[in-house]
């Protein structure tokens, strides 16, 4: 029929601009619930607590973690969620609505376990996986050593465990932490690439064994033929 192919093409384009608008739509509101908890951080005495927001995972080149507290409880490690529909914990089990949800606890376990695995000091112990809800939810539970409550409970939950670091040793640990750890806005390049392509050749002249004096020679030369080879005239 003729259009067939166009109209088939047509669709196809439809459902991926569908699908395009829905992980935008998602990653709104992954963002919405961020800054929330973000905001209920900021209630935090600064003088015993420091708070990183939006690193990259360790060891993982797209991933990040949402925020890092670090106080006198120890190290929680929080990953923001807003969820539509009712989030409940019931029998060990996180579900939203009808879902179970274990997949959320088990990011939440790993992502603190190597965030536990940056700080060799400390015992593993000190470091506490969260997952803090935004919206209508109010929760206020754990599964296994997943910590689990809502913006509205986050700080009380945190200034109400138990001490476990002084503050020479949380100072000691958030600076572990800034040199392990990288802003998660910022690309991370694979191990041996080069940023700079201008960089990666001079390493290579040198590994040649050309040397630091062709590379003067080279860069006062170079101008020169260029300029020749522009003129058509030799260069002297």
């Amino acid at each position: 029929m003729a259009g067939e192919s166009a109209r088939e093409s047509a669709r196809r384009m439809r459902e991926k601009a569908a699908r395009l608008e829905r992980a935008a739509a998602l990653h709104e509101r992954g963002a919405d619930g961020e800054s929330e908890t973000a905001e209920a951080l900021s209630r935090l005495p600064r003088e015993s607590w420091t708070v990183l927001h939006d690193v990259r995972w360790p060891g993982r080149r797209y991933a990040n973690i949402d925020h890092i507290v670090v106080g006198p409880a120890g190290v929680f490690v929080i990953d923001s969620k807003k969820w539509s529909g009712d989030v409940s914990v019931r029998g060990g089990v996180l579900r939203q609505g009808r879902h179970v949800r274990e997949d959320a606890v088990d990011g939440s376990r790993r992502a603190a376990g190597d965030v536990a695995r940056l700080l060799l000091d400390l015992p593993s112990e000190f470091v506490h996986p969260v997952l803090s809800f935004s919206g209508r939810s109010q929760i206020e539970a754990r599964i296994g050593e997943v910590l689990m409550c809502s913006t509205g409970n986050l700080v009380t939950m945190l200034l109400t465990r138990p001490h476990l670091m002084g503050a020479r040793q949380s100072e000691a640990v958030v600076g572990q932490l800034r040199r392990a750890l990288r802003p998660a806005g910022r690309p991370v390049r694979p191990r041996g690439s080069s940023g700079a392509p201008a960089l990666a050749l001079m390493r290579g002249l040198l590994a040649m064994g050309l040397g630091l004096g062709v590379l003067v020679v080279l860069t006062h030369l170079l101008p020169a033929l260029i300029a020749s080879s522009m003129s058509g005239h030799p260069a002297r």
